[in-house]
């Protein structure tokens, strides 16, 4: 909704919009503006980080870190560099899929597409879709898809 509406972030109306989850806090995750990246008037479709200053500060790219309570936590992040399609799966990544360790997922005003970048075994790439499986305290799984359609979808 950030992204396709007219909210600027630091004054800037050119910033995209995204949200980066990694395994290394499987109990949150960062809403982020992408910062334009010199000479481009665009950022560059990843999270940078907060860079030894706090989320909200003008110099990071952090708008919000959300947590996930109540024992809840992200239990796996999977991409697939390939066509979209529906895969449902138990224990690791479906078939064609890798298993990352980190997944930015940006969309950039106006287009409704969503840019997916993850990382896997410290390689950055660009997917085709993603799955972000979330687990209650009580083991059960629920898994988030994201196409780069936009179209986002739990099952």
């Amino acid at each position: 909704v950030s992204a396709m509406g007219v909210r600027p972030q630091a004054g800037e109306f050119n910033r995209g919009f995204g949200l980066h989850f990694s395994m290394t806090d499987p109990t949150q995750f960062v809403y982020f503006a992408d910062f334009p990246v010199p000479p481009s008037s665009h950022g560059n479709k990843i999270y940078d980080g907060l860079g030894g200053f706090s989320c909200g500060d003008a110099e990071t790219e952090c708008v919000q870190m959300i947590s996930v309570l109540r024992g809840n936590s992200v239990a796996l992040l999977c991409g697939e560099l390939g066509p979209a399609q529906v895969a449902s799966f138990q224990g690791g990544c479906p078939s064609g899929h890798d298993e990352l360790s980190a997944v930015d997922i940006v969309f950039l005003r106006p287009d409704p597409d969503a840019a997916i970048f993850g990382e896997s075994g410290g390689v950055l790439k660009e997917y085709g879709n993603a799955k972000i499986r979330v687990r209650s305290v009580v083991d059960h799984e629920r898994t988030i898809s994201v196409w780069t359609t936009g179209q986002v979808t739990v099952q």
